[in-house]
């Protein structure tokens, strides 16, 4: 079973009260997404804050703003982010994000949200609504990105790659096109299990790469070097 808390070298991120924990993927999403120099950072689907602690950390003169529609996991957000460095930068807002607006764009989003639109769902309540997706969510996500990012802004959102094919779809009928994606890998043997892609409003070339999480059953140097900040065993 996962540990109650998971600690960082700068933050630690306790998690018992969270359906969706700590894991590899959401923290190489936290690490990989940035902009130069932002002001306003918006976290949609904050969970235990692990996100918006990582980019706190990176980004400590910007604001943000994290979203939480689950209240047991928003009291453990809360907790994390007292316990931070960084209390007086992260604002909490308990609401469903859809039906909440800021009276500002944000230079970056970022969001690691449901996802698994084929899965068979749990009997816990809580655990679907951290993991599961349906296509109404895709599109109401796609649409509240459109509205919330500034001209010049990113969004860095994470999918398994069937539902990151649907994502882009919808995020171009917004006007927002892709201009980075990772495709990241367990290690060497296995298929890729998940999408990192950087949307924005201005249209050009896209750029992709490839990141093992281990390779030959170590920690790769690319994951290492994304990483070194935030794990304490590098």
């Amino acid at each position: 079973m996962p540990n109650d808390f998971f600690q960082f070298k700068q933050f630690n991120v306790e998690q018992g009260g969270a359906a969706m924990k700590v894991c590899t993927d959401s923290c190489v999403l936290g690490a990989w997404a940035s902009y130069h120099q932002p002001k306003y950072i918006l976290d949609i689907g904050t969970g235990t804050g692990l996100l918006a602690l990582m980019l706190a950390q990176k980004y400590p003169n910007a604001h943000i703003d994290a979203i939480e529609i689950d209240r047991e996991a928003a009291i453990q957000a809360e907790f994390n982010f007292n316990q931070s460095h960084w209390k007086e930068d992260i604002k909490l807002i308990v609401a469903d994000y859809s039906n909440w607006e800021a009276n500002l764009k944000y230079d970056l989003i970022i969001s690691n949200p449901p996802f698994f639109l084929k899965n068979l769902k749990s009997p816990d309540s809580k655990i679907n609504l951290a993991h599961h997706a349906d296509n109404e969510s895709l599109k109401s996500l796609s649409k509240y990105i459109a509205r919330n990012l500034n001209d010049s802004g990113k969004a860095c959102i994470m999918y398994p790659p069937f539902e990151s094919a649907l994502f882009e779809k919808e995020m171009l009928k917004q006007g927002l096109y892709q201009n980075e994606r990772v495709i990241l890998y367990r290690d060497e043997k296995r298929k890729p299990f998940r999408h990192l892609v950087q949307f924005s409003h201005q249209k050009a070339d896209l750029k992709e790469s490839e990141l093992l999480v281990k390779q030959q059953s170590q920690y790769s140097p690319e994951f290492v070097e994304l990483l070194k900040e935030y794990y304490n065993i590098f």
